[in-house]
């Protein structure tokens, strides 16, 4: 045994009954007891990243969440890939998918209470900042997304909270294929509502949105020759 942190003395049974001046056998040593180092508890994590991913549950936290103070172990990660599998917590995803979603942690804070104010659902916004990979940016007039290979504005109508969905502008060359220009154009889609423009803007694809026009288009030439 270790002597360092042990405290004893010395002591043998063998002395016992014999009077001082007689021979005495050798002392041997008694421990008393040992000396315990402090056990200090564990400290938490130092969060250096956007989110937290605990490493027995695998929960991901927001880096602001209250829950993280109590996380020992884990990883930590700045963005969450569209094709990933994430456990939320359900304290803080709402906050966690804005900040994966914005291009500024800056505008995370009014983004959060932009759609709080338009009573966006977080599941609509866990499709759009997650498994769509779209990313918000606040301008001046209102907030831009980029989803996909378009970008979209949602601007401020009046004082009273009306908003308009714009889409930017782009050119259709002969080929089919596009290319952008400055400048957005009005999408008229209703209800007019922030929830409705989202849901829009995620489910738009270019190929099918003008193979649908040409339909139109073919099928009202047709009404337009018979008559």
């Amino acid at each position: 045994m270790e002597e360092k942190n042990c405290r004893y003395f010395l002591i043998n049974l063998r002395n016992a009954g014999k009077k001082p001046g007689q021979k005495q056998n050798p002392a041997g040593k008694r421990i008393l007891w040992k000396e315990k180092k402090p056990v200090l508890p564990p400290q938490p994590i130092k969060v250096t990243h956007n989110f937290v991913i605990t490493k027995r549950s695998g929960i991901l936290h927001d880096r602001e969440c209250f829950c993280v103070r109590r996380i020992r172990h884990g990883r930590q990660i700045n963005k969450i890939e569209p094709d990933t599998e994430v456990r939320f917590c359900k304290w803080c995803q709402r906050k966690a998918v804005v900040r994966n979603g914005v291009k500024d942690v800056s505008d995370c804070e009014i983004c959060e209470k932009f759609f709080d104010e338009k009573q966006v659902s977080t599941s609509l916004l866990t499709r759009l900042f997650v498994e769509k990979g779209a990313e918000a940016e606040m301008v001046p007039v209102g907030i831009q997304i980029y989803c996909g290979d378009d970008y979209w504005r949602i601007r401020w109508k009046n004082e009273k909270g009306a908003s308009v969905l714009e889409h930017n502008n782009y050119v259709r060359t002969i080929e089919g294929e596009r290319y952008f220009t400055k400048g957005y154009h009005e999408q008229h889609i209703r209800p007019n509502t922030v929830t409705s423009a989202l849901r829009y803007l995620m489910a738009y694809d270019y190929t099918a949105h003008h193979r649908e026009a040409a339909k139109k288009k073919v099928s009202h030439e047709y009404e337009k020759s018979a008559l």
